[in-house]
């Protein structure tokens, strides 16, 4: 195939149960001017016989196989070096898309001439998951409409807005000669947050960003995945994505960013997050304590809650101590929130009472002023 519009790129690691739902949903795209590059990460099920029985069936399935075991980022980096496509679309084995996800950006993208196009339709579903949910993971599904231009950066990007592009590697396509030109790989290691590392480096460079969220992803969540279990039970994947961290800050380093603030934000974010998935965290904390002493965190960017956690990280040295203060914090939390509750509660009867004692005053003006002078009198 000689024009090639996008290349997309599967890696494959024991997902025998569903690789074939994924592949038939990527066979299927409505555009079909794309190479399908799946690499077997030395997978130890019937994996990479399904690889091969599609390669047969379909000319623009390609399948390279790794020598040792390297984890999804490297196994990506594969395909990236490998692909022969405009644009590049990273899709994991046991999740499938819609069959215009592909055409859908694509379009897009040229539409605007962008170096990334996502879309924010990512359906999470799952043994363990009663109901589809939508990409925040917490609402009922509602997929969400609009398409147009954009410009992301790390100071402007906010979640619950139609352009942001979230962390995840697979609901979006980038333009190759983008990733190459800026040097965009997955780092080479195993295991760890690869997604968001990236993500962060991409942030900072030029770039030109669209979305369509006509096009939808369908993301699975299940308990035996890499992941899950990696993040719960596997100390390396903590340590690896502290490594990572710490990456995406020396690349902003390199470039003399200005924006290294939000950078400590995001990446205290994730190794924190990382760290309360895992059950090990009497072992673990020391690699979170010590990478909280090489970061600044402003409580502007990252927000009250997370600053107070940072604060009490580094002043606590010792696990038993940092459990401790923890619990004081979060009590703290509760309380004020049943406050805030109770008064919100105490305000809301404090306004019928004065709306009924002033209902009979005629003159609108007259009556407002009295109200608010009766509502200034109780709160002083």
């Amino acid at each position: 195939m000689n024009n090639i519009k996008v290349s997309v790129i599967i890696p494959v690691y024991n997902v025998e149960p569903y690789l074939k739902e994924c592949l038939d949903s990527v066979i299927n795209q409505t555009l079909k001017e794309i190479e399908i590059i799946c690499i077997d990460d030395c997978s130890t099920d019937n994996s990479p016989q399904i690889l091969e029985e599609y390669a047969k069936k379909d000319n623009r399935v390609i399948v390279f196989t790794n020598e040792k075991n390297i984890g999804s980022g490297p196994t990506r980096n594969v395909g990236i070096k490998n692909a022969k496509g405009e644009y590049i679309s990273f899709i994991d084995p046991d999740d499938y898309i819609s069959n215009d996800f592909i055409e859908t950006l694509y379009g897009t993208a040229k539409k605007y001439n962008s170096d990334i196009t996502s879309t924010l339709n990512i359906v999470v579903f799952g043994e363990n998951i009663e109901k589809a949910k939508n990409a925040d993971f917490n609402c009922d599904l509602k997929l969400i409409e609009g398409k147009g231009k954009s410009n992301i950066s790390i100071e402007n990007e906010k979640g619950g807005t139609l352009e942001y592009m979230t962390v995840f590697a697979w609901n979006k396509i980038y333009k190759k000669d983008f990733l190459i030109k800026n040097d965009l790989f997955f780092m080479n290691i195993k295991s760890g947050s690869e997604d968001s590392e990236l993500y962060q480096r991409i942030l900072l460079v030029n770039k030109k960003t669209s979305y369509n969220h006509k096009a939808v992803y369908y993301h699975r969540k299940w308990n035996g995945s890499i992941t899950s279990n990696a993040i719960k039970k596997n100390v390396n994947f903590f340590i690896d994505t502290i490594s990572l961290m710490l990456n995406s800050i020396e690349f902003y380093k390199k470039q003399k960013a200005e924006p290294t603030k939000y950078l400590y934000a995001k990446t205290f974010y994730t190794v924190l997050s990382t760290f309360n998935m895992n059950i090990y965290k009497d072992d673990l904390y020391k690699y979170l304590y010590d990478f909280t002493n090489q970061i600044t965190l402003e409580k502007e960017i990252s927000g009250e809650i997370a600053y107070a956690q940072y604060q009490i990280i580094k002043l606590n040295k010792e696990y038993k101590n940092y459990i401790l203060y923890k619990k004081i914090l979060d009590d703290i939390n509760i309380y004020v929130d049943n406050l805030n509750k109770d008064l919100n509660k105490k305000n809301k009867i404090i306004n019928t009472l004065v709306n009924k004692i002033v209902w009979f005053i005629p003159i609108r003006n007259v009556r407002d002023s009295l109200r608010k002078k009766i509502l200034k009198y109780i709160n002083s």
